[in-house]
């Protein structure tokens, strides 16, 4: 059964990209008599729902306009231009940055002609341009032959379609590359332009080294913590030998991971640690490592370091894991600080930030590490690590759900919305209050109903507490204190909230083409798909009350991610600094558009429009002060008002 569902939903994925290319607009002609010696060439397309096909006339610097070109004509002469018998439709098209018209669904055109004599034979193409507001087809021609060996009656329609040589023949004519308008000049006769940020030794510390603390908040780097206490407790034969080991770990992690940390970013680049985040092959091998670690935590049998393991080894492979899991995360809190950090210097610059991080780890784990294993391990104390153990095993397991929320958010796979990761989440933690009482044990567990200690109800009432907290959550509620971890509310299935589901969009031209039909400012937004700092704006700043106002009544918002691993139906040829590239995911298409239009790669990184595509405010880079952020709202809102309203 799961084969066949395989299939079938690679088929589908499959046709989803194909066919709207393939049979996007298909084409009928046919021959009318008007009466007398009057009659029409009727040209009618059928197009596919998403589709548009551009109309007759055409401002300069867009798209070909669609007209027909008669290579042959007998029995009959031209009486007229060719026209719209079907209305067209007027609105801003942001792959060229014009008002343009266009006809969705059905467009029907009619060529006027007066019959001389019979045998007719009319011959010819129409050329055309479709778009579904993502990609445009390049001009495509479909040829038409009318033949009528005889007479016609009034108003009889006949058509003779073409040979099979002829029939829908297409001549693909040279790709239109995408050229975006530069809105540099604009933002800085605005006065407002993000100057380059030139950071110092001590602010690269001290934003490595908050950033830490920060990880510290995620379950992503507790094994590790976990892991550390359980390895110094095993060691441990005196108190002077726990500290030359626990400043021997400090010491070796934190010459080690600042020069990894160098070495891959020489080798792959400053954004590599950006760009695994959204990586599918790194997310579910992290996916199954958190997996492995949760089993081990809860005790499965065999995923155990033997007891008999030397000490050194033991230390050696807890580094090595110390290291993954760290760079596991690294890329969420300092990806984008590492970019800025060579601007103060290539080589120094990315060592003092990798050095501030893992100093913050380093500093939790050697005081924990301490305290937990100073004094002579006893059955109480081994019977309370083994109960942490299990609790860190839950906490694991549910952090695990975030890399498959990576893939499907980069891959917009829509397997795992923001309500079914919630719905998982409330059954582990409340699998976790019901271990916490006491309902059921571990195998490995000694005493498999322990007694139900005051700290472990307290435990127990928080677990319970955060599930009831979540369960609004299944309907859309705003989650503030777990936003910046579960998916974002735009992947919600169904909500009874009011979370910017109209005018939230993920793509540049259908957010520009709502913007123009509503008259609305655009806020658009240039992120990753695990930048922690993205997520911090959007999940405090975006709820708190006054933002949201403004921002569901007055605004479009455009939420691009620049790492998206989403497949454009097909690879399109961008203009990137003078240079043609061809792109081929959304991710590429969309970092593209920022360099080329707003000359940035900054994550986060907005700006307001208006509806035309001109910016109205300066770029705004990470700010979690409310104040600030509803002030450059209202001011670029106030901008666009005094420019643009009322206008067209």
């Amino acid at each position: 059964m799961n084969k066949y569902l395989t299939i079938i939903t690679a088929l589908a994925a499959w046709l989803n990209v194909w066919l709207p290319c393939a049979q996007s607009v298909s084409w009928s002609v046919s021959f009318a008599e008007q009466g007398g010696n009057t009659a029409e060439l009727v040209f009618t397309a059928d197009i596919a729902e998403g589709w548009v096909v551009y109309g007759l006339q055409l401002p300069d610097g867009g798209p070909r306009p669609t007209r027909v070109v008669v290579e042959k004509c007998t029995g009959a002469k031209i009486d007229g231009p060719l026209h719209e018998t079907t209305p067209y439709r007027e609105s801003y098209d942001t792959l060229f940055e014009l008002v343009m018209k266009s006809y969705s669904r059905k467009a029907v055109l009619t060529l006027p002609v007066k019959t001389v004599s019979y045998p007719i034979n009319i011959s010819g193409y129409i050329i055309y341009q479709a778009s579904n507001g993502r990609t445009c087809t390049p001009p495509t021609r479909h040829r038409f032959n009318i033949n009528l060996p005889g007479e016609a009656k009034p108003g009889e329609k006949a058509y003779t379609p073409a040979t099979e040589n002829s029939r829908n023949t297409t001549v693909q004519e040279p790709e239109e590359v995408i050229r975006w308008n530069s809105a540099k000049d604009i933002i800085r006769q605005i006065g407002e332009d993000e100057q380059p940020k030139t950071v110092t030794g001590t602010e690269l510390l001290n934003r490595g080294f908050s950033n830490g603390l920060l990880a510290l908040c995620f379950p992503s780097l507790w094994p590790i913590i976990l892991m550390t206490i359980y390895s110094f407790r095993k060691v441990r034969s005196s108190r002077r030998l726990l500290l030359v080991n626990i400043l021997s770990y400090d010491l070796t992690l934190i010459i080690l991971f600042p020069f990894a940390g160098l070495l891959i970013t020489q080798l792959f680049g400053y954004g590599f640690f950006t760009d695994i985040t959204g990586n599918i092959y790194f997310n579910i091998a992290m996916f199954v490592l958190f997996i492995g670690l949760a089993a081990y935590f809860f005790g499965v049998k065999g995923i155990r370091l033997p007891d008999n393991t030397p000490s050194f080894l033991q230390l050696l492979i807890l580094g090595a894991i110390v290291l993954i899991l760290a760079f596991s995360c690294t890329g969420r809190f300092i990806g984008q600080t590492l970019k800025e950090s060579v601007a103060f210097d290539p080589i120094t610059g990315p060592l003092i930030l990798f050095f501030g991080f893992i100093a913050a780890f380093l500093t939790a784990t050697t005081a924990i590490g301490l305290v937990s294993n100073w004094n002579t391990a006893t059955l109480e104390s081994k019977a309370r690590l083994t109960t942490l153990n299990r609790i860190a095993g839950f906490f694991i397991l549910s952090y695990s759900l975030t890399f498959l929320s990576d893939i499907n958010l980069s891959y917009g796979y829509n397997i795992m919305g923001r309500d079914i990761f919630i719905a998982i989440w409330i059954s582990i933690y409340a699998a976790l209050g019901v271990y916490l009482l006491g309902a059921f044990g571990f195998l490995r567990d000694k005493d498999s109903a322990p007694k139900i200690t005051v700290k472990r109800l307290i435990a127990a009432i928080m677990s319970f507490s955060f599930c009831l907290y979540m369960i609004p959550g299944l309907w859309g509620a705003p989650l503030s204190m777990i936003n910046l971890i579960i998916p974002p509310s735009h992947t919600q299935e169904f909500s009874l909230y009011d979370d910017y589901k109209d005018n939230l969009f993920n793509d540049y031209n259908r957010g520009m083409s709502y913007a123009y039909e509503q008259k609305r400012p655009v806020l658009l937004t240039f992120s990753t798909v695990g930048d922690a700092e993205s997520r911090v704006m959007e999940s405090m700043l975006w709820n708190f009350t006054p933002i949201k106002t403004i921002l569901n009544n007055e605004f479009a918002i455009i939420a691009l991610k620049t790492d998206s691993k989403e497949v454009l139906p097909q690879s399109l040829p961008v203009s990137i600094n003078g240079k043609v590239t061809r792109v081929n995911t959304y991710g590429e298409l969309w970092s593209a558009l920022q360099q080329e239009r707003f000359g940035s790669s900054a994550s986060p990184y907005q700006i307001i429009l208006s509806p035309y595509g001109e910016p109205v405010s300066g770029a705004m880079g990470y700010n979690d002060n409310a104040a600030e952020y509803f002030e450059f709202l209202l001011k670029a809102l106030n901008r666009y008002r005094k420019q643009y309203d009322g206008t067209e």
